[in-house]
């Protein structure tokens, strides 16, 4: 990896790969000494190159289990060679719930693997939830904020459904009362010409 220096930006590249980037931090206000303040910069820009990769790299390792589980998935041996090679049940899980996901709604792979893990867990048992719910939430800045958001609407739903349901309970049982006084009415008619 190279790294060609300018005031405030760096060109990442890395093999054909030029990434252009300029910081947003001004180090020079954070500290007096320059060496620092490059050096903070340097960091930033390594930090943020990293964060990229990692994303790039979490997909694919989803793409490599996926593909692996499917094959391995006919003689029952995955779970075992996942453990050999040092792959964590958790880790097992998520990308399971990440390919639940994905089949459940047209969103492309880098912004499932951009999701946090416990975002995933929580959208994959949530079966409330259908497709246009879900690429909302993934689509969004922030999908925790999002989905805290949706379950709110949710539940604000589910109180007028309840309220519904008690108001027509109210008007069944105000008819039954009235069917019920017709009935006693006639009774009482045909009584009175007992009566007589």
């Amino acid at each position: 990896m190279n790294f060609v220096r300018e005031k405030k930006s760096v060109k990442l590249s890395e093999a054909n790969n030029v990434v252009d980037y300029k910081s947003k931090v001004d180090y020079f206000k954070y500290t007096d000494n320059p060496v620092e303040a490059k050096e903070l910069l340097n960091l930033e820009h390594q930090v943020i190159f990293c964060t990229g990769k990692i994303e790039e790299l979490r997909e694919k390792r989803w793409e490599a289990l996926t593909k692996m589980r499917a094959i391995l998935k006919k003689d029952g041996t995955f779970s075992e060679v996942m453990k050999t090679i040092g792959i964590s049940k958790d880790m097992i899980y998520d990308i399971n719930n990440r390919e639940k996901i994905y089949l459940k709604c047209e969103v492309d792979r880098k912004e499932i693997s951009k999701l946090p893990a416990r975002v995933v867990k929580q959208l994959v048992q949530d079966k409330t939830l259908d497709k246009s719910s879900l690429e909302r939430i993934i689509k969004s800045e922030n999908q925790k904020v999002e989905y805290e958001i949706l379950k709110e609407e949710r539940t604000e739903t589910i109180i007028l459904t309840e309220e519904q349901i008690k108001s027509n309970k109210r008007d069944e049982i105000i008819k039954k009362i009235n069917w019920y006084k017709q009935q006693i009415d006639e009774l009482e008619i045909q009584l009175k010409e007992l009566d007589k």
